[in-house]
């Protein structure tokens, strides 16, 4: 062997040596924000991409689960038509406690109200009622019982054929009437006979549920949830209203991308929490913010 190959084959031996005796990089492995997809697939991811543990902001728009495996098997024979963070009321009209804090006995987040009734329509008048016979039945929540109704204005709402109460806004089809009460039913009735129209919702479609609001100290509408999507009140801001105390800003009912994206991830909105498909409890105010641009 020559002395420029011997030169070359002992370079070699070298550089071999070198590499295959130098310490290994252990992989990186990818940190929780690198986990998560930048553009979500499903409500769960969208929800897990704006945690505590990835926005690391502290109180800039976190989200969180309320719960991460919420188990009620009424649920699979039977729709929710009514669900708050204490009752939630099945397409059979059976009245069910919640707990997002722990289960039940049953193993269960669910557990049916005894009653030997058998209802047939539901209404929400500020407190939950079910119908029998066109008479209503107060489901107390903390009593863990059903009794009918002995007050005279759920009786009157229910006479004006409103469908769902909240605060002074009552629901009839598709529209909001500003509905005051009094306790003298004389009173009571020419106050609902005259309820003020206040919201007509016809072009958003058939009207599901609404959430209340207070602007300028009076009752107003937050969000709508009808059968072609989930609109809510985004404020829009001026330079005038941004820069002068005295100019409020106009508020524009607009379609909820967040909720038509992931639309198909809802098994339940509730106006408090929303049941999703895999059994993840979220606060549904989640659903009135913007998509990540």
């Amino acid at each position: 062997m020559n002395k420029k190959l011997l030169n070359i084959f002992v370079s070699g031996l070298v550089l071999l040596t070198m590499v295959g005796c130098g310490s290994k990089e252990e992989p990186t492995k990818p940190t929780k924000k690198e986990e998560i997809k930048k553009e979500p697939e499903t409500m769960t991811e969208f929800v897990e991409a704006h945690s505590s543990e990835v926005l690391h902001c502290g109180g800039c728009g976190e989200m969180s689960f309320v719960y991460e495996d919420f188990k009620c098997d009424v649920m699979n024979e039977h729709k929710p038509i009514y669900y708050n963070n204490q009752i939630m009321i099945l397409d059979n009209y059976k009245a069910y406690e919640i707990a997002l804090d722990g289960v039940y006995s049953n193993k269960q987040n669910c557990k049916e109200i005894p009653t030997n009734i058998e209802f047939d329509g539901m209404r929400v008048y500020n407190s939950i009622y079910l119908v029998k016979n066109n008479e209503l039945y107060l489901v107390k929540p903390y009593e863990k019982k059903i009794e009918k109704n002995t007050e005279n204005v759920p009786n009157a709402y229910k006479k004006h054929n409103f469908e769902f109460v909240n605060d002074d806004l009552a629901q009839k089809g598709n529209k909001i009437y500003r509905a005051k009460t009094s306790w003298d039913p004389k009173e009571l009735e020419k106050l609902l006979s005259n309820a003020e129209e206040v919201y007509d919702f016809n072009k958003y479609g058939n009207l599901i549920a609404y959430w209340n609001d207070h602007e300028y100290d009076q009752p107003s509408i937050r969000a709508i949830l009808t059968d072609k999507g989930l609109y809510y009140q985004k404020i829009i801001e001026t330079d005038e209203c941004m820069n002068y105390v005295d100019v409020n800003c106009k508020r524009e009912l607009v379609e909820s991308e967040v909720y038509k994206k992931f639309k198909k991830d809802v098994k339940y909105m509730g106006v408090d929490y929303t049941i999703l498909t895999d059994n993840k409890v979220i606060d549904t105010q989640y659903f009135f913010r913007e998509l990540d641009k």
